[in-house]
């Protein structure tokens, strides 16, 4: 079996961090350096690097873990990132973190392993502050995208989730709507957590009675956003307007609308999550939040692409951006 760079941090007693950065000439104190020689040659470990005759002190590559590689909002996003990494001459090196025959954890040390600058990651879960603080302690660094990881002492880049849902429950209370429901994400998803506070506030401040008939949580999937529409809409006294939190959820529910033959917006007002081509094919003119996907890219290449330059000036930063609501056609006064 090739001996891993693993191999070579466990027996030179150093994080297989500190490999990668010897490897690209990046900071390595003089003792780690000599430890690291005997080792190397010991074991017989080339580094890919080394191989291709690779002499800079980057390897120009960003490296990037999603949660689904089918997911249309990161993969809008990170095309994105791409054109402003492109532009400064950096590729990116794709994961998927939500393979489920390996951990996250194994994702970052393959790009570690790859000594890739720094990562792009949607989270999976909320406890993976570890290897982040371990990438970022060892001269990595790790733009958090989406979603919040308490812990991790890193830059993190979100929308206002509990605003983009609280505003959408009062431009439906507006339209004279008094049972409003609500499909959203996971449980213990932060996400899911912040726009489902948004929800229960606008109901608390507009003197809504909170109706569980009228709230379903899901895995963001298109069939669970089905058979949530489903379930709420067939109950005795349905809502007469649905707000759907997420883009494959909404595509589900939209389906469930379609096939109970309810009319939108005359028999029911619903407003979506973000807006792509398929949204159009099912819901003529929706009325829906978007998030500024653009800003988002844009903004997470260019402060990977700054703490790659050792610019920590700012460091952590916290980003909470603003979405935006579209009043299509799904929404009806009564």
């Amino acid at each position: 079996m090739a001996v891993t760079i693993y191999d070579v941090a466990l027996e030179a007693n150093v994080s297989p961090a500190t490999v990668s950065r010897y490897f690209t000439n990046k900071n390595v104190s003089d003792e780690k350096k000599e430890r690291l020689v005997k080792v190397i040659e010991k074991l017989g470990y080339k580094s890919n690097l080394i191989a291709s005759g690779l002499k800079n002190k980057k390897s120009m590559t960003i490296g990037v873990i999603v949660r689904n590689t089918y997911d249309i909002f990161e993969s809008s996003i990170l095309i994105e990132a791409e054109k402003v990494l492109k532009q400064n001459k950096y590729s990116m090196m794709l994961c998927s973190g939500g393979d489920q025959n390996s951990s996250t954890s194994s994702k970052f040390k393959f790009l570690i392993d790859k000594a890739v600058d720094g990562i792009l990651y949607f989270p999976i879960n909320s406890t993976e502050f570890d290897e982040i603080n371990n990438c970022v302690n060892n001269s990595i660094p790790v733009v958090i995208l989406d979603e919040d990881i308490k812990g991790a002492n890193t830059d993190k880049i979100f929308v206002n989730n509990k605003k983009a849902i609280y505003d959408a429950v009062k431009k439906l209370y507006n339209y004279n709507h008094r049972n409003i429901a609500i499909i959203n994400g996971p449980v213990d998803n932060s996400v899911s957590k912040w726009r489902f506070e948004g929800y229960q506030k606008a109901l608390t401040e507009l003197n809504l009675v909170l109706n569980n008939n009228y709230i379903e949580f899901t895995d963001y999937s298109v069939k669970q956003g089905y058979d949530a529409a489903v379930k709420i809409l067939k109950k005795s006294n349905p809502p007469t307007a649905i707000c759907v939190t997420n883009y494959f959820t909404s595509i589900g529910a939209l389906k469930a609308i379609n096939d109970l033959r309810i009319n939108v917006p005359q028999e029911l007002s619903v407003v979506a999550m973000d807006k792509f081509d398929l949204t159009d094919l099912i819901a003529d003119n929706l009325s829906v939040i978007t998030q500024p996907i653009e800003e988002i890219g844009k903004l997470a290449a260019n402060i990977l692409l700054k703490r790659i330059e050792n610019d920590y000036s700012d460091f952590p930063l916290t980003i909470e951006l603003d979405t935006k609501f579209i009043d299509g056609k799904t929404i009806k006064k009564i």
